[in-house]
């Protein structure tokens, strides 16, 4: 009976300096804390680190998807919730998706391309860098680079910037806007319209405002007297900013300086000032803002030269001044005739 109790624990101890060496499991929380600062989902999941699975695995999901350096918090979390394998299938199909609206982006411009369609096994690079045979290393777009270098300019790359890289539809919108509205694309920003698929959707959106522009200009001008005929002229001109009259051959004038124009009335204006912040981009608070300044007669700073054009603003400014001048008028002689008689000097035609 002894024996076999030896032996017993002979056997047991023998196992246990068989295994092998313990290794320290996932620390969940110190791995979500770690990520807080760099992915929004972490961020989100802090509170709850450690009793929230479904919180925890979609933290550290999106922090491997990101490609962000995983801290030593995280050793064996990736393993823990068996998330390598669903990246590699997420990428994968993140890839394929790619390479079909990379294929259709490139048909509706035109013509598929027959790089798009090769079959030959080729490395990844990035979606809306053509492929070359042999190409040339080239810097992908940098997403948080662009909107946190967008920010001071764009009020919508503003609100993605704590997003950035994190919000698809956010750094689409802040990149679009930007393109839209023909901010100097700072160098950070190299290829994010085209990672984006934007350069197509600016080129429409800048073919609707023409049409529109266009077809306003021709209601303004109606509406002052008469259509006259450079509106309606077939032949193609370049485009030149909205309120500019057509000229065979006209002189280079500068455009109005929408953004310099609203922050040099902004001390005097009152909308103005409102409207410093999204100068540029608020196009019904910077009509406002030289639209008052039209109506109360203030100095036009030569960064507003064609600002009252560009908006159109002469036509009501003028309509607007006609209809004070016959309300004062008509005060002028109600007051002369209450004070006991209406002098001819208010009825005088002349």
């Amino acid at each position: 009976m002894q024996l076999s109790f030896v032996l017993a624990c002979f056997t047991l101890i023998s196992a246990v300096a068989a295994a092998p060496a313990a290794r320290p499991p996932c620390d969940v929380k110190g791995c979500v804390n770690a990520l807080a600062p760099t992915v929004a989902s972490c961020a989100t999941a802090v509170g709850f680190a450690g009793a929230n699975v479904a919180a925890d695995v979609t933290c550290v999901t999106n922090a491997v998807n990101i490609g962000v350096n995983m801290p030593p918090a995280c050793n064996l979390c990736a393993q823990h919730f068996g998330i390598p394998e669903k990246a590699k299938a997420a990428k994968a199909k993140v890839k394929a998706e790619g390479t079909k609206v990379k294929a259709d982006v490139k048909k509706a411009a035109g013509g598929v391309k027959k790089s798009v369609t090769h079959k030959r096994a080729v490395a990844a690079v990035p979606y809306g860098q053509e492929y070359r045979r042999a190409p040339a290393a080239r810097p992908p777009c940098d997403v948080k680079g662009c909107v946190n270098a967008l920010a001071p300019t764009v009020a919508l790359c503003a609100t993605a910037a704590g997003f950035a890289g994190a919000n698809v539809a956010a750094d689409v919108t802040c990149v679009t806007s930007s393109v839209n509205i023909g901010v100097n694309m700072p160098p950070a920003c190299n290829l994010c319209a085209q990672h984006f698929g934007i350069p197509e959707k600016a080129k429409a959106a800048k073919a609707k405002v023409k049409a529109e522009g266009t077809k306003v200009k021709a209601d303004v001008k109606k509406a002052a007297g008469g259509v006259k005929k450079s509106v309606t002229h077939k032949r193609a001109v370049a485009a030149v900013p909205y309120g500019q009259e057509y000229r065979r051959a006209p002189a280079a004038r500068p455009p109005c300086d929408v953004k310099g124009c609203v922050n040099a009335l902004a001390p005097t204006v009152a909308s103005c000032a409102t409207a410093v912040g999204f100068a540029g981009a608020n196009v019904a608070a910077d009509v406002t803002c030289v639209t008052n300044a039209v109506n109360i007669g203030v100095n036009m700073p030569p960064a507003c030269n064609l600002c009252a054009q560009h908006f159109g603003i002469p036509e009501k400014a003028k309509a607007a001044k006609a209809k004070v001048k016959a309300e004062g008028t008509k005060v002028k002689a109600d007051v002369k005739k209450a004070a006991g008689g209406v002098k001819k000097s208010v009825t005088h035609k002349r």
